[in-house]
């Protein structure tokens, strides 16, 4: 398994970054579970239609693949890793947590939901740490937050208003 941030932790972290006129950015790591490098061997069949040497041939896996029991777990462990090398901290209270310190105070959120992301911070930090993780995985910019896990987020900045909204139910 992985851990994923509870919804609770993602409304205060949203609530923090309001409350310091940061921005709220959103991104989708594009096949996340690619990234991952298998700890143990992993042989599977040729999948139907992709035959090489022969049918009956069997592979050896050599990456992490969606279906996988442990996939999600390889992905969470090289998106940590990721993270640590860049200076983060995962929070003890909720592993989908971290957060980017600089002399003991808070310069940048960033939660995780699977392959989901959402950073939180000045606009020029936030744009340096998704370079960054540009480095590593390949990112879909969404912009700023506006639907996440079913729920439509409307962020009024200036006067620091949070509206969560679940209208499709």
């Amino acid at each position: 398994y992985a851990p994923v941030i509870r919804f609770e932790t993602i409304r205060a972290a949203i609530y923090f970054a309001v409350q310091r006129d940061w921005e709220v950015l959103q991104y989708d790591v594009k096949t996340a579970f690619l990234y991952g490098e298998l700890e143990e061997l992993i042989f599977m069949e040729q999948p139907p239609g992709f035959q090489v040497d022969g049918p009956g041939f069997i592979c050896r896996l050599l990456k992490s693949l969606y279906g996988l029991k442990q996939a999600p777990n390889i992905w969470n462990k090289t998106l940590h890793a990721k993270l640590l090398a860049m200076g983060f901290e995962r929070t003890e209270s909720d592993y989908g947590l971290y957060m980017l310190k600089e002399e003991n105070e808070v310069k940048l959120l960033l939660t995780v939901y699977v392959d989901d992301l959402l950073l939180m911070g000045p606009r020029d930090l936030c744009a340096k740490v998704a370079a960054s993780l540009q480095e590593t995985f390949e990112l879909t910019t969404m912009g700023n937050v506006k639907y996440l896990l079913g729920v439509e987020i409307l962020i009024n900045r200036p006067r620091r208003e949070i509206v969560y909204c679940q209208r499709q139910y």
